[in-house]
């Protein structure tokens, strides 16, 4: 189009109309929810994020598990022999226990713990022992009952000789219901929690939630408590809450462990909590095997 110099002017360029015509294109939304995304990657991530898949591993544990009478009646509290203990009433416990309690017993160890899993060994050295409370071998031989460590990546947890099944079980979607509640951001990564309650009543199973991070799809942490239905003879209340962080950015490791149990015997009497706090240092992962 020609330009005057020297004038202001307005010149308009008419263009012929053009079509490109595109291929089609197909969007579907996904079948998968992303709970069951979740749930699909933790099953497949299984063993690489449980820690027997590791050859050795070493930590220094505290360990203190204790025993108290719980729900405690003013009736109760205003007998005679228990005003030595009245401060406690006046006080609750850094378990977060929202009713007083009377602690009978505490036993609080450190140790240094030494796995070989591949030859399915381990060893404690027992660093420190205190032991605590009422002098009565009834309550310490209850309070030093043993309790197997409960892996959560197992498809069932053995408690009180019941099995309970994990909210990871490879079979989990048959026997659990699940919803993604909040996304957030730890350490530089994506976490999901993701509440959980049973499906049916007829199962040993759990409510709760879990904190699953995108690193691996391992679990950060986890809460557990017992199913109301769950009917186990003189059981009240089963809890578990466990912790797990990502060790020298390789591996995830438990490092705080707390578990409780709730016993009635009888109608008439206190319940009584066995209380299992643990605290973990990782001291060394190994793998390659070494003999205990």
């Amino acid at each position: 189009m020609p330009i005057k110099k020297q004038s202001k002017q307005k010149i308009n360029f008419y263009l012929k109309p053009s079509e490109n015509v595109l291929a089609e294109a197909v969007i579907l939304a996904s079948k998968e929810s992303l709970e069951d995304y979740l749930i699909r990657k933790i099953l497949e991530n299984k063993d690489k994020n449980d820690k027997k898949h590791l050859a050795n591993y070493s930590y220094e544990a505290y360990n203190k598990v204790e025993l108290d009478v719980h729900h405690l009646s003013d009736k109760f509290m205003d007998r005679k022999v228990l005003k030595p203990f009245k401060f406690i009433f006046n006080n609750i416990d850094s378990t977060s226990e929202d009713e007083p309690f009377l602690p009978l017993l505490l036993s609080e160890t450190i140790s240094d713990f030494y796995y070989t899993t591949k030859l399915n060994k381990k060893r404690e050295v027992v660093i420190a022992q205190k032991v605590s409370g009422v002098n009565d071998g009834s309550l310490t031989e209850f309070l030093s009952s043993t309790y197997d460590d409960i892996d959560i990546y197992d498809n069932a947890y053995k408690i009180m000789e019941k099995q309970f099944i994990s909210p990871i079980a490879n079979s989990c979607k048959s026997f659990y219901r699940y919803k993604v509640i909040d996304t957030m951001i730890i350490d530089n990564s994506v976490h999901y929690k993701m509440m959980f309650e049973p499906k049916t009543k007829g199962d040993f199973t759990f409510f709760g939630s879990m904190i699953v991070s995108e690193n691996n799809f391992a679990i950060k942490d986890i809460q557990l408590r017992m199913a109301p239905h769950v009917n186990i003879n003189f059981i009240k209340r089963i809890e578990l809450n466990q912790e797990f962080n990502f060790v020298d950015k390789q591996f995830w490791m438990l490092t705080n462990d707390h578990f409780l149990i709730e016993f009635a015997p009888f109608q008439k009497n206190q319940p009584l909590l066995r209380v299992k706090t643990q605290s973990i240092k990782i001291l060394e992962l190994i793998n390659t095997i070494m003999i205990l």
